[in-house]
């Protein structure tokens, strides 16, 4: 029996590896879709998709609604397109509206198969050939043969806009083309290695953020101590405690400043 997407997200905020490993598994495609989508390269398509699911991992908490995670977590994937894009000079737009010197076009490295860059370069100006909003319905459908209700709910649109928007793109592509797209997009789908990977990510930054947290709190205590001290009698006894507490305290921030999870906090 499939466990909902908000029961899942409730394990894994509640420290269940598995369940969000489960999550991983049923949205590892589409978030690459989503990936795919925005930046137009299968090269960095798995690393925003990693990066998506890490973020994503990190702020649980913050969404509010669980019955609601599959287009939040599109949401989290479009806006880490958006940090790839910025970090290659690029803004995040439609792909339409993308000029043609910032879509990605490079040549093929020597040991590239020359067949299989040709079928890539064929499919992305089919693709483009499409509407924004169609192309993603595509994208998502052909990865890995999502339901037309589970494309509706990730994009939050009915499920009959999904069905026109499929029926105009099989219009505007030969059947070739159609049985090309899906051969590619396939082939360059996330291997079953991905899942373990994103999950051993997640759960070293999330005990990195825990980390984190308590010396933040630790530093609060003693900011409270030495305000208690500042109200005795003053005694050689509470001038050591003051002391003690000085010291602790200015240890647990230098470890805070150097904590590596100052880049996500």
């Amino acid at each position: 029996m499939r466990t909902e997407d908000c029961e899942l997200a409730r394990q894994a905020l509640a420290g269940k590896p598995s369940a969000f490993a489960e999550l991983v598994d049923r949205y590892r495609d589409a978030v690459c879709a989503v990936a795919y989508h925005y930046l137009g390269s299968f090269e960095d398509t798995q690393d925003a998709a990693q990066e998506a699911f890490v973020q994503a991992y990190l702020h649980l908490k913050r969404l509010c609604d669980p019955e609601r995670f599959a287009p939040w977590l599109k949401r989290i994937a479009a806006n880490t397109s958006a940090d790839f894009l910025r970090r290659r000079g690029d803004t995040l737009l439609s792909w339409d509206a993308l000029p043609e010197s910032a879509k990605p076009c490079r040549n093929p490295s020597p040991d590239e198969d020359m067949d299989r860059v040709a079928a890539r370069m064929l499919v992305r100006e089919a693709l483009d050939r499409l509407s924004d909003k169609t192309r993603l319905t595509v994208t998502l459908f052909y990865i890995d043969g999502y339901s037309h209700a589970e494309i509706a709910g990730f994009l939050e649109v009915p499920v009959e806009t999904v069905r026109s928007r499929l029926k105009r793109a099989k219009k505007q592509l030969q059947e070739e083309m159609i049985t090309m797209v899906t051969d590619v997009l396939q082939e360059e789908k996330a291997e079953p290695e991905f899942t373990k990977d994103v999950v051993k990510e997640a759960m070293r930054l999330g005990e990195e953020a825990r980390r984190y947290l308590a010396m933040d709190k630790a530093v609060e205590h003693y900011d409270e101590a030495l305000t208690a001290i500042e109200k005795l009698e003053p005694s050689t006894e509470n001038l050591r405690l003051k002391m003690r507490a000085l010291a602790c305290k200015g240890l647990s921030r230098e470890k805070k400043t150097t904590s590596p999870f100052q880049a996500w906090a």
